[in-house]
């Protein structure tokens, strides 16, 4: 498996209204999202010798995920927003906007430097898009 990875950051705040501790309370956090993509090498045209180019995969997770989130109160798109429900939803937010040649192998939401959640397609998604029923 071939894979390329684009690394981005935003600022949010959040709050988590079912914990007991101190996330019960609004505080924020400068989150890091890796996203990596599979898919095969592009044989020909200005983007041979790629997966995908870098910056349209930029643009995809920009438009739709860190534009969305970026200095956002995280309750206003999420009723608990934990990293592990944001991950997934940012993940199928993802893979609904790739190109058909291109797959989601996975997304990190770092919530702290050594915290995060993963989200990694399940290997049925992956069959339907890498294999479409004819």
């Amino acid at each position: 498996m071939l894979t390329i990875t684009k690394h981005f950051g935003f600022e949010a705040c959040h709050h988590l209204p079912h914990y007991k501790g101190a996330c019960h309370n609004l505080h924020g956090h400068s989150y890091k999202l890796d996203v990596t993509v599979g898919g095969s090498i592009i044989k020909d045209g200005p983007k041979q010798g790629m997966i995908m180019d870098f910056k349209d995969l930029k643009k995809i997770v920009k438009d739709y995920v860190v534009d969305k989130l970026d200095h956002e109160d995280l309750n206003n798109h999420y009723p608990n927003p934990t990293a592990e429900i944001m991950v997934v939803d940012i993940g199928k937010t993802i893979m609904q906007n790739l190109p058909d040649n291109v797959y989601l192998v996975s997304v990190k939401l770092w919530e702290t430097e050594d915290s995060y959640a993963e989200y990694i397609p399940s290997y049925e998604s992956l069959r339907n898009i890498l294999q479409p029923a004819t």
